[in-house]
């Protein structure tokens, strides 16, 4: 009769530990998903944390009233940056040139400061080795001519 409760013991005392070992198994497994949705949910990848932005930008973007406006913008890791534009005419040829501060509208988009004239583009989105010139609303622009507001990085 000992022999028979020892053994009755002794399988309920290995049932008892090995639920519990699940148990606990699972709990964890639940605790390390939960962390994991947290962390992915606060963290989304955008163009100003996933690519390597900095950098400069060249393209010949159009112009209405001349052949082409030739466009160097530099975009530094301290958010500053400093544009060149060069108006081709016949000719002639006009070259300015404007430094100030940068700053980022939804993690996807570049905003220059101190371009208020609105006869210019102020607003760029960030792409994977590109910028893409946005309207003077901050919108794609659309039509045929679309892909020639585009600098790429060199």
């Amino acid at each position: 009769m000992v022999k028979y409760s020892f053994s009755i013991f002794l399988v309920l005392f290995i049932v008892a530990t090995s639920c519990k070992e699940v148990a606990q198994e699972t709990q964890n497994s639940v605790t390390k998903k939960e962390a994991l949705e947290d962390s992915t949910a606060t963290y989304s990848a955008t163009s100003q944390n996933s690519l390597d932005w900095d950098g400069t930008y060249f393209g010949q973007l159009p112009c209405a009233n001349c052949a082409s406006i030739e466009t160097t913008l530099k975009l530094h890791s301290d958010l500053s940056y400093q544009l060149i534009t060069k108006h081709v005419k016949n000719e002639n040829s006009t070259l300015d040139s404007i430094h100030g501060n940068f700053k980022w509208i939804d993690g996807k988009v570049v905003q220059l400061e101190g371009i208020t004239n609105g006869h210019q583009a102020s607003m760029y989105k960030v792409e994977e080795n590109r910028l893409r010139q946005l309207d003077l609303e901050g919108n794609l622009i659309e039509g045929d001519l679309a892909e020639k507001y585009i600098l790429i990085k060199q």
